[in-house]
């Protein structure tokens, strides 16, 4: 990959900004509040699932990011936007999405995928009445190709997040036929938006998972971002999604590659 681009993704670690106030989190499946998933079980019917021993070595530029905004939650992750993660987002628009049309949403006026079209930012749901059951006044890290907010699925972890496209894509395989020289581009700005955001969750390294086509539950292209040694609804699970953990924020692009090519 060019140099300008490796060096964007570990300098997307370095600086902090505000987030837009949009939508509270509505998560893709699961209950909010409900009792946690037996980790330990779910570790020993998947070898994804082992604990990595490996410690990831976070900036203390990065660490401050997550406690800029001060105690609140939600202001922690307002204020993880990175200030090099829209650089990036331009280099890999010019240099990968080139070609790759906003898809305008095409769904039904309520339900699940039209509350993410609110909170992604899509033109076909701007000036429209908000379709979330939770409303639309929450933080969301929305930056010009995904928004990424809190997620209510049952975890494990501390908190998780889910990063969807502006663009309407349904899933995994959708991207992959609607912007195929964009994809790795697309997914990868994902995965550095998601990654910085969990850091102002609990800082550390993260899961990052996509459901396969098949499996998903909201048909909107949406990536789930956990704690290293927890779960979120099935996940990380070979069976049902594309994951890969990632120490770094540099990782972003092999991940990319790894999730696209399996």
């Amino acid at each position: 990959r060019p140099a300008a681009v490796q060096a964007l993704l570990v300098a997307a670690a370095l600086g902090v900004a505000s987030a837009t106030p949009v939508a509270p989190a509505a998560g893709a499946g699961g209950e909010p509040g409900a009792s946690p998933p037996d980790v330990a079980g779910a570790v020993a019917h998947d070898d994804e699932c082992a604990a990595d021993d490996e410690t990831c070595a976070i900036n203390a530029l990065q660490l401050r990011a997550g406690v800029t905004a001060g105690s609140l939650p939600e202001a922690v992750f307002a204020s993880s936007k990175i200030n090099a993660s829209s650089n990036l987002m331009e280099v890999m628009s010019d240099e990968e999405s080139a070609g790759c049309n906003m898809v305008g949403y095409s769904g039904p006026a309520a339900g699940a995928e039209s509350c993410f079209c609110h909170k992604s930012g899509n033109y076909v749901c701007a000036g429209k009445p908000c379709s979330c059951r939770e409303g639309c006044n929450m933080y969301i890290m929305k930056l010009s190709q995904a928004a990424t907010f809190s997620n209510t699925a049952r975890t494990s972890c501390v908190g998780a997040k889910l990063t969807i496209t502006k663009s309407y894509y349904t899933d995994i395989d959708d991207l992959k036929r609607k912007c195929s020289g964009g994809a790795h581009g697309l997914l990868t700005t994902m995965l550095v938006q998601g990654f910085n955001a969990y850091q102002g969750v609990q800082p550390g390294p993260v899961w990052q998972c996509i459901h396969k086509a098949g499996t998903v539950s909201v048909h909107w292209l949406h990536l789930h971002t956990f704690c290293q040694n927890g779960r979120v609804e099935d996940l990380p699970s070979r069976g049902s999604a594309y994951c890969a953990k990632m120490n770094f924020v540099g990782e972003a692009s092999q991940a990319a590659t790894e999730i696209l090519n399996r």
